[in-house]
């Protein structure tokens, strides 16, 4: 996936009650088994990730962290926000 595709892969989480629910989404949607570690309260495991999604019960309240030592490479929109506002802030600091 990293070598044919431009884009980088996004993992889509969705937490509803006890489950959570992890699903690569990739360009073409394409397979991507790549196994992620996930962190609750604290404790990691890996999930195999052979089809592209996995499931994971999760107690009500747990504190859940996604691939905590950031070894994934992959989409993160919240760094691309980040870049975008970096870029309006050094726009507005230009003289003009």
């Amino acid at each position: 996936m990293y070598l044919r595709q431009a884009a980088l892969p996004e993992l889509i989480e969705t937490r509803t009650g006890t489950t959570l629910t992890l699903a690569w989404k990739v360009p073409g949607n394409g397979r991507f088994p790549l196994p992620v570690e996930v962190q609750v309260d604290g404790k990691t495991r890996t999930l195999p990730m052979t089809t592209g999604t996995a499931t994971l019960a999760v107690p009500k309240g747990a504190h859940v962290v996604i691939d905590p030592d950031a070894l994934v490479l992959r989409r993160s929109i919240a760094l691309e926000e980040v870049a975008a506002w970096k870029s309006a802030q050094a726009a507005k600091a230009k003289p003009q």
